[in-house]
């Protein structure tokens, strides 16, 4: 794994149905490359934070980005480490 930080930016976003989930978009170069966020599996006594690359996927009309899990944490400070180290490239 790279050991150089990558320069990744984070925004915290909600679900378009308004639940509580965790979940933050990450940026690099203005673009987004994927998200962190909390599944419905995660509990209160378990927390999961999944590590989500996009990936482009091609449609009839064009192409989409779906959400690849990566990696999974028990905390956020662990996840974004995994990224800003390369977890994503």
């Amino acid at each position: 794994m790279n050991t150089t930080p990558i320069p990744y930016r984070y925004e915290q976003r909600h679900y378009p149905n308004n639940n509580s989930w965790y979940r933050e978009l990450i940026f690099r170069d203005n673009t987004v490359v994927g998200e962190i966020r909390e599944p419905v599996e995660s509990t209160a006594a378990h927390k999961i934070y999944n590590v989500c690359k996009y990936e482009p996927l091609e449609v009839a009309d064009g192409v989409v980005h779906i959400a690849q899990v990566i990696q999974s944490f028990n905390r956020v400070i662990d996840a974004k480490e995994f990224v800003n180290n390369g977890g994503i490239n």
